[in-house]
Protein backbone atom coordinates (compact mmCIF):
# COMPACT_ATOMS: atom_id res chain seq x y z
CA UNK A 1 0.00 0.00 0.00
CA UNK A 2 1.40 3.36 -0.33
CA UNK A 3 0.49 6.40 1.79
CA UNK A 4 -0.06 9.56 0.10
CA UNK A 5 -1.36 13.03 1.39
CA UNK A 6 -1.94 15.70 -0.91
CA UNK A 7 -0.18 13.30 -3.74
CA UNK A 8 3.22 13.63 -1.57
CA UNK A 9 4.11 10.41 -0.05
CA UNK A 10 4.19 9.68 3.44
CA UNK A 11 6.85 7.81 4.94
CA UNK A 12 7.06 6.56 8.92
CA UNK A 13 2.84 5.86 8.39
CA UNK A 14 1.77 2.88 10.20
CA UNK A 15 -0.39 0.41 7.88
CA UNK A 16 -2.45 -2.76 9.43
CA UNK A 17 -3.28 -5.44 7.33
CA UNK A 18 -6.20 -7.73 8.18
CA UNK A 19 -8.76 -10.43 7.13
CA UNK A 20 -11.83 -9.47 7.17
CA UNK A 21 -13.24 -12.76 6.02
CA UNK A 22 -11.81 -14.43 9.06
CA UNK A 23 -13.27 -12.26 11.79
CA UNK A 24 -11.04 -9.31 10.76
CA UNK A 25 -8.06 -10.73 12.05
CA UNK A 26 -5.08 -8.97 12.47
CA UNK A 27 -2.87 -10.15 9.60
CA UNK A 28 0.42 -8.09 10.49
CA UNK A 29 1.30 -4.53 10.16
CA UNK A 30 4.78 -2.35 8.32
CA UNK A 31 5.57 1.26 8.47
CA UNK A 32 5.87 3.07 5.04
CA UNK A 33 9.16 3.51 3.48
CA UNK A 34 10.64 5.61 0.51
CA UNK A 35 7.95 6.25 -1.47
CA UNK A 36 5.64 5.97 0.97
CA UNK A 37 5.14 2.08 0.37
CA UNK A 38 4.18 -0.19 2.99
CA UNK A 39 3.95 -4.20 2.27
CA UNK A 40 3.32 -7.46 4.12
CA UNK A 41 4.13 -10.94 2.80
CA UNK A 42 1.47 -13.37 4.05
CA UNK A 43 2.40 -16.51 5.06
CA UNK A 44 -0.74 -18.97 4.35
CA UNK A 45 -0.84 -21.78 6.80
CA UNK A 46 -2.16 -25.45 5.75
CA UNK A 47 -5.10 -24.24 7.88
CA UNK A 48 -6.27 -21.42 6.28
CA UNK A 49 -9.61 -22.11 4.78
CA UNK A 50 -9.15 -21.85 0.49
CA UNK A 51 -11.44 -19.51 -1.71
CA UNK A 52 -10.92 -15.54 -1.42
CA UNK A 53 -10.15 -13.62 1.45
CA UNK A 54 -11.14 -10.13 1.90
CA UNK A 55 -7.86 -7.92 2.87
CA UNK A 56 -8.30 -4.65 4.46
CA UNK A 57 -5.15 -2.05 4.58
CA UNK A 58 -5.69 0.28 7.34
CA UNK A 59 -3.39 3.53 7.53
CA UNK A 60 -3.87 4.28 11.24
CA UNK A 61 -3.02 7.94 12.03
CA UNK A 62 -5.02 8.95 8.62
CA UNK A 63 -7.80 6.73 9.67
CA UNK A 64 -7.78 5.53 6.10
CA UNK A 65 -8.42 2.32 4.23
CA UNK A 66 -8.30 0.27 1.41
CA UNK A 67 -9.27 -3.79 0.41
CA UNK A 68 -8.48 -6.06 -2.01
CA UNK A 69 -9.08 -9.86 -2.20
CA UNK A 70 -6.76 -12.54 -2.26
CA UNK A 71 -7.69 -16.31 -3.32
CA UNK A 72 -6.25 -19.21 -1.65
CA UNK A 73 -6.15 -22.00 -3.86
CA UNK A 74 -6.10 -25.79 -3.68
CA UNK A 75 -5.10 -28.70 -5.85
CA UNK A 76 -8.50 -30.59 -5.09
CA UNK A 77 -11.94 -29.80 -3.48
CA UNK A 78 -14.08 -32.84 -2.05
CA UNK A 79 -17.49 -33.27 -0.11
CA UNK A 80 -17.53 -34.40 3.65
CA UNK A 81 -20.14 -35.24 5.91
CA UNK A 82 -22.90 -34.81 3.31
CA UNK A 83 -26.01 -35.61 5.28
CA UNK A 84 -29.48 -35.68 3.42
CA UNK A 85 -32.81 -36.22 6.00
CA UNK A 86 -35.27 -37.62 5.68
CA UNK A 87 -33.51 -40.78 3.79
CA UNK A 88 -35.28 -43.22 1.81
CA UNK A 89 -37.32 -45.50 3.21
CA UNK A 90 -38.56 -42.56 4.88
CA UNK A 91 -41.52 -41.06 2.90
CA UNK A 92 -41.03 -37.23 1.70
CA UNK A 93 -44.29 -35.99 0.76
CA UNK A 94 -44.06 -34.00 -2.59
CA UNK A 95 -44.53 -30.05 -1.82
CA UNK A 96 -45.11 -30.75 1.59
CA UNK A 97 -41.88 -32.28 3.83
CA UNK A 98 -38.77 -30.00 4.32
CA UNK A 99 -35.68 -31.60 3.06
CA UNK A 100 -32.37 -30.96 5.07
CA UNK A 101 -28.64 -31.16 2.70
CA UNK A 102 -26.11 -30.35 5.26
CA UNK A 103 -22.58 -30.76 4.51
CA UNK A 104 -19.21 -29.25 4.09
CA UNK A 105 -16.84 -28.26 0.92
CA UNK A 106 -13.43 -29.05 2.04
CA UNK A 107 -9.56 -28.32 0.13
CA UNK A 108 -6.66 -30.25 -0.05
CA UNK A 109 -5.62 -30.15 3.73
CA UNK A 110 -9.52 -30.84 5.06
CA UNK A 111 -9.87 -26.87 5.39
CA UNK A 112 -13.30 -25.21 4.27
CA UNK A 113 -13.38 -23.88 0.64
CA UNK A 114 -14.70 -20.43 1.19
CA UNK A 115 -17.85 -18.46 -0.93
CA UNK A 116 -17.40 -22.03 -2.96
CA UNK A 117 -21.18 -22.29 -5.54
CA UNK A 118 -22.38 -25.74 -4.71
CA UNK A 119 -25.96 -26.40 -6.27
CA UNK A 120 -28.76 -28.99 -5.45
CA UNK A 121 -29.29 -31.80 -8.36
CA UNK A 122 -31.94 -33.93 -8.45
CA UNK A 123 -31.46 -37.26 -9.68
CA UNK A 124 -34.12 -39.55 -10.95
CA UNK A 125 -34.40 -43.25 -10.17
CA UNK A 126 -31.23 -44.14 -12.79
CA UNK A 127 -28.87 -41.62 -12.23
CA UNK A 128 -30.18 -39.40 -14.57
CA UNK A 129 -29.88 -35.64 -13.55
CA UNK A 130 -32.79 -33.59 -13.33
CA UNK A 131 -31.03 -30.04 -12.57
CA UNK A 132 -32.82 -28.21 -9.85
CA UNK A 133 -35.69 -26.81 -11.07
CA UNK A 134 -37.92 -29.22 -8.87
CA UNK A 135 -36.65 -27.58 -5.87
CA UNK A 136 -38.85 -25.00 -3.73
CA UNK A 137 -38.87 -22.59 -0.91
CA UNK A 138 -34.99 -22.38 -0.38
CA UNK A 139 -32.65 -21.24 -3.48
CA UNK A 140 -30.94 -24.75 -4.13
CA UNK A 141 -27.55 -23.06 -5.05
CA UNK A 142 -25.74 -21.30 -2.20
CA UNK A 143 -22.42 -19.73 -1.51
CA UNK A 144 -20.38 -22.11 1.74
CA UNK A 145 -19.63 -20.25 4.57
CA UNK A 146 -15.82 -19.98 6.05
CA UNK A 147 -15.39 -23.55 7.19
CA UNK A 148 -16.94 -24.60 4.03
CA UNK A 149 -20.30 -25.89 5.30
CA UNK A 150 -23.58 -25.31 3.76
CA UNK A 151 -27.12 -25.84 5.06
CA UNK A 152 -30.36 -26.26 2.41
CA UNK A 153 -34.13 -26.53 3.55
CA UNK A 154 -35.91 -27.48 0.15
CA UNK A 155 -39.02 -29.27 -0.75
CA UNK A 156 -39.64 -30.88 -3.86
CA UNK A 157 -42.67 -29.75 -6.19
CA UNK A 158 -46.11 -31.30 -6.21
CA UNK A 159 -45.54 -31.34 -10.08
CA UNK A 160 -42.76 -33.96 -9.90
CA UNK A 161 -44.47 -37.64 -10.37
CA UNK A 162 -43.82 -39.82 -7.07
CA UNK A 163 -41.38 -42.83 -7.00
CA UNK A 164 -37.55 -42.83 -5.75
CA UNK A 165 -34.79 -40.56 -6.55
CA UNK A 166 -32.21 -38.65 -5.22
CA UNK A 167 -30.04 -35.68 -4.30
CA UNK A 168 -26.26 -34.90 -4.75
CA UNK A 169 -24.33 -31.62 -4.40
CA UNK A 170 -22.23 -30.23 -7.05
CA UNK A 171 -19.18 -27.73 -7.39
CA UNK A 172 -18.23 -26.32 -10.08
CA UNK A 173 -15.42 -24.54 -9.48
CA UNK A 174 -17.28 -20.98 -9.48
CA UNK A 175 -16.73 -18.39 -6.75
CA UNK A 176 -19.32 -16.12 -5.41
CA UNK A 177 -17.70 -13.37 -3.23
CA UNK A 178 -20.73 -11.14 -4.50
CA UNK A 179 -21.19 -9.95 -1.27
CA UNK A 180 -17.62 -8.65 -0.32
CA UNK A 181 -18.29 -4.91 0.12
CA UNK A 182 -16.06 -3.20 -1.62
CA UNK A 183 -14.46 -5.97 -4.06
CA UNK A 184 -17.55 -7.95 -5.20
CA UNK A 185 -16.26 -10.91 -6.03
CA UNK A 186 -16.90 -13.87 -8.85
CA UNK A 187 -14.82 -16.12 -10.16
CA UNK A 188 -16.16 -19.12 -13.03
CA UNK A 189 -14.92 -22.51 -13.79
CA UNK A 190 -13.01 -20.95 -16.34
CA UNK A 191 -10.72 -18.84 -13.79
CA UNK A 192 -9.08 -22.22 -13.30
CA UNK A 193 -9.23 -21.97 -9.81
CA UNK A 194 -9.76 -25.54 -7.26
CA UNK A 195 -11.75 -28.35 -8.80
CA UNK A 196 -14.86 -29.26 -9.60
CA UNK A 197 -16.46 -32.35 -7.46
CA UNK A 198 -19.64 -33.80 -6.72
CA UNK A 199 -21.13 -35.61 -3.99
CA UNK A 200 -22.38 -39.01 -3.57
CA UNK A 201 -25.95 -39.27 -4.37
CA UNK A 202 -28.15 -39.83 -1.19
CA UNK A 203 -31.92 -41.85 -1.87
CA UNK A 204 -35.30 -40.47 -1.43
CA UNK A 205 -38.64 -41.96 -1.26
CA UNK A 206 -41.30 -38.69 -2.79
CA UNK A 207 -44.65 -39.34 -2.23
CA UNK A 208 -47.84 -38.25 -3.26
CA UNK A 209 -50.51 -37.16 -1.23
CA UNK A 210 -54.69 -37.56 -2.27
CA UNK A 211 -57.54 -35.54 -1.25
CA UNK A 212 -61.41 -35.56 -1.40
CA UNK A 213 -62.93 -32.02 -2.29
CA UNK A 214 -66.36 -30.76 -2.02
CA UNK A 215 -67.15 -34.06 0.30
CA UNK A 216 -71.06 -34.18 0.97
CA UNK A 217 -74.23 -36.22 1.43
CA UNK A 218 -77.68 -35.24 0.83
CA UNK A 219 -80.24 -34.96 1.64
CA UNK A 220 -78.35 -34.04 4.91
CA UNK A 221 -81.33 -35.46 7.49
CA UNK A 222 -83.06 -38.42 5.78
CA UNK A 223 -85.89 -40.51 7.03
CA UNK A 224 -85.61 -44.13 7.31
CA UNK A 225 -85.53 -46.37 3.83
CA UNK A 226 -84.68 -42.75 2.25
CA UNK A 227 -81.62 -42.75 -0.13
CA UNK A 228 -78.86 -40.41 0.71
CA UNK A 229 -76.12 -39.25 -2.33
CA UNK A 230 -72.74 -39.25 -0.96
CA UNK A 231 -70.60 -37.53 -3.94
CA UNK A 232 -67.12 -35.36 -3.84
CA UNK A 233 -64.05 -35.03 -5.93
CA UNK A 234 -61.09 -37.52 -5.32
CA UNK A 235 -57.74 -35.44 -6.63
CA UNK A 236 -54.19 -35.45 -6.24
CA UNK A 237 -52.26 -33.23 -3.64
CA UNK A 238 -51.65 -30.82 -7.02
CA UNK A 239 -54.81 -30.42 -7.83
CA UNK A 240 -55.56 -32.61 -10.57
CA UNK A 241 -58.12 -35.52 -11.05
CA UNK A 242 -56.65 -39.02 -9.79
CA UNK A 243 -57.50 -42.16 -12.19
CA UNK A 244 -58.38 -45.39 -11.62
CA UNK A 245 -55.20 -46.82 -12.24
CA UNK A 246 -53.68 -45.70 -8.73
CA UNK A 247 -56.73 -47.03 -6.69
CA UNK A 248 -56.79 -50.03 -4.88
CA UNK A 249 -60.51 -49.53 -3.59
CA UNK A 250 -62.51 -46.39 -2.45
CA UNK A 251 -65.02 -47.32 0.56
CA UNK A 252 -67.89 -45.22 2.03
CA UNK A 253 -68.76 -45.59 5.72
CA UNK A 254 -71.34 -44.34 7.67
CA UNK A 255 -71.04 -44.80 11.22
CA UNK A 256 -72.93 -44.00 14.41
CA UNK A 257 -71.83 -40.73 15.38
CA UNK A 258 -71.59 -41.56 19.19
CA UNK A 259 -70.56 -45.01 18.95
CA UNK A 260 -67.66 -44.85 15.67
CA UNK A 261 -67.54 -48.24 16.23
CA UNK A 262 -70.81 -49.27 15.23
CA UNK A 263 -70.64 -49.37 11.77
CA UNK A 264 -73.78 -48.62 9.80
CA UNK A 265 -72.92 -49.02 6.26
CA UNK A 266 -69.67 -49.75 4.64
CA UNK A 267 -69.82 -49.90 0.77
CA UNK A 268 -67.00 -50.12 -2.17
CA UNK A 269 -67.16 -47.39 -4.70
CA UNK A 270 -65.90 -49.82 -7.94
CA UNK A 271 -69.50 -52.05 -7.22
CA UNK A 272 -72.03 -49.46 -5.84
CA UNK A 273 -71.30 -46.27 -6.77
CA UNK A 274 -69.27 -44.27 -9.90
CA UNK A 275 -66.19 -42.48 -10.77
CA UNK A 276 -65.55 -39.46 -13.67
CA UNK A 277 -62.77 -38.64 -15.79
CA UNK A 278 -62.62 -35.59 -13.84
CA UNK A 279 -62.16 -37.75 -10.37
CA UNK A 280 -65.86 -36.82 -9.16
CA UNK A 281 -67.36 -39.58 -7.37
CA UNK A 282 -70.97 -40.61 -6.21
CA UNK A 283 -72.63 -43.13 -4.16
CA UNK A 284 -76.35 -43.88 -2.99
CA UNK A 285 -76.77 -46.13 0.25
CA UNK A 286 -80.35 -46.26 1.82
CA UNK A 287 -80.52 -45.10 4.84
CA UNK A 288 -81.28 -48.40 7.41
CA UNK A 289 -81.04 -46.72 10.49
CA UNK A 290 -82.53 -44.24 13.00
CA UNK A 291 -79.10 -42.73 15.30
CA UNK A 292 -77.18 -39.87 14.50
CA UNK A 293 -74.36 -40.66 11.64
CA UNK A 294 -71.34 -39.82 9.96
CA UNK A 295 -70.38 -40.59 6.64
CA UNK A 296 -66.94 -40.78 5.14
CA UNK A 297 -64.73 -41.33 2.30
CA UNK A 298 -61.46 -43.76 2.66
CA UNK A 299 -59.18 -44.08 -0.41
CA UNK A 300 -56.49 -47.08 -0.39
CA UNK A 301 -53.44 -46.80 -2.76
CA UNK A 302 -52.49 -49.44 -5.03
CA UNK A 303 -48.88 -48.13 -4.69
CA UNK A 304 -47.13 -47.57 -1.70
CA UNK A 305 -45.52 -44.11 -3.03
CA UNK A 306 -49.00 -42.77 -2.57
CA UNK A 307 -50.43 -42.13 1.18
CA UNK A 308 -54.43 -43.37 1.79
CA UNK A 309 -56.56 -40.82 2.48
CA UNK A 310 -59.87 -40.42 4.44
CA UNK A 311 -62.50 -37.09 4.56
CA UNK A 312 -65.72 -36.56 6.66
CA UNK A 313 -68.12 -35.63 4.23
CA UNK A 314 -70.68 -32.79 5.13
CA UNK A 315 -74.32 -32.97 5.05
CA UNK A 316 -76.31 -30.37 3.02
Amino acid sequence: MQALQSGIPQNGQTIRFYDLSNGSQLLGQNTTIGAGNASFTLNIPLTAFSGPHHLRAYWVNQNRENFTVAFVDSPSAYFNNVVVTPLSPNPIARGVTLISVTGYLRDANSCGIFRGEVNLVLLNSIGNSLGNGYFTYNPPTQATVQDGSFTFSVRLSNTLHYGDYSIRVDFNRTINALDFNPCPTFLTSTSGFLAENSSQSSGINLTARVQFSNAIYSPAVPTAGENITVSGRILWDNGTALDTSYISRINMTVWETSNPTNILVMTNLATNGSMLIDGSISIQVKVTWLVAFTVEWKFYSLDNHVANASQVATGI
